[in-house]
């Protein structure tokens, strides 16, 4: 038997994945209803959540309805630390700007976004990342995230600040 290239993927739930996300207390029944009407199938408020999670996991699911379980169920960004660090030394602009695109690169070749702006005499590069884990349901594995670095001219070098 050939084994499979790649494991199961993190952008599909199966239908008891589905089921199970419908019946936690996060998702209220307004999502479920929203989740109805967009295939066009009214039903009443009354019906138990099991009911009609059980109805709606045996239908087809798109990545907008795994989209809308997420936002309910995701996990809630925190406010990231920000670390700061002396760059000593001299340090020349160009070297300092060769750098950071290289940075750019390895990390667009992984699948990030990244923005650079130069703003006088800072830099600052945005990277928008994703990080999986494992361990959470299907629903919560991917979680997006942001990361900032900031490099500010200072007399006697750079300070780098980042999340």
């Amino acid at each position: 038997m050939k084994k499979p290239h790649q494991g199961p993927s993190l952008y599909y739930a199966s239908d008891k994945n589905v089921y199970d996300a419908l019946n936690q207390s996060r998702v209220d029944g307004d999502t479920i209803q929203s989740l109805f009407s967009r295939r066009n199938i009214v039903c009443s408020k009354r019906t138990p959540r099991e009911e009609l999670s059980s109805f709606f996991s045996r239908l087809t699911h798109d990545y907008l309805d795994h989209g809308e379980i997420s936002l309910r169920l995701g996990v809630i960004a925190r406010r990231e630390r920000v670390t700061s660090i002396d760059l000593l030394g001299v340090i020349k602009k160009d070297d300092l700007t060769r750098t950071v695109n290289k940075i750019r690169e390895e990390l667009q070749r992984d699948g990030d976004v990244v923005q650079i702006s130069e703003d006088g005499s800072s830099l600052t590069m945005r990277v928008h990342y994703s990080m999986v884990d494992y361990k959470r349901s299907e629903f919560s594995q991917v979680q997006h995230k942001d990361g900032d670095l900031e490099f500010i001219r200072v007399a006697d070098g750079y300070v780098l600040r980042s999340t």
